[in-house]
């Protein structure tokens, strides 16, 4: 459930930093993975599988995304192991931009911007569109909070 939470407030983060910086057409790769690292690891790289700190690091992936195995559980897994974007084959600024401007251009408009098959938008777009609908709620917290 927190890691659910964490998972949805790191994807608002990355729209809030991208409509801020809607000047550019397509955020680079570089840049992109940038921004999103710093959102989901939040300063330390952990396991998705089994939450450990003690992982190491493998290189990168594609020049950009970066692999890592656990120490504790012994998996691999990537900068996007687990998440709404794994196994993706769209270069991550292009991602980064369906998700920024599916509320105000539709999926034909995308992607004739992005040069892509416009059901390939499409997929990615009720992807993204089912994982916030489906995690749309208002978290609820353990105890309470005390005054003075």
């Amino acid at each position: 459930m927190l890691q659910t939470f964490i998972y949805y407030t790191m994807l608002y983060n990355i729209m809030e930093t991208i409509i801020n910086n809607m000047d550019k057409f397509v955020i680079d790769e570089q840049s992109a993975m940038e921004i999103y690292r710093s959102v989901r690891w939040l300063n330390i790289v952990f396991c998705p599988y089994c939450g450990s700190y003690e992982i190491y690091n493998r290189g990168y992936q594609d020049e950009y995304i970066r692999r890592c195995s656990c120490k504790s559980c012994g998996k691999n897994f990537n900068d996007f192991t687990k998440t709404l974007f794994a196994n993706s084959k769209i270069p991550f600024g292009k991602l980064l931009y369906i998700l920024v401007n599916m509320k105000f251009k539709s999926v034909l408009q995308l992607s004739k911007e992005l040069n892509l098959h416009r059901n390939t938008v499409g997929r990615y777009h009720k992807k993204i569109r089912d994982f916030l609908l489906e995690n749309n709620e208002n978290p609820k917290f353990n105890g309470g909070c005390r005054n003075g």
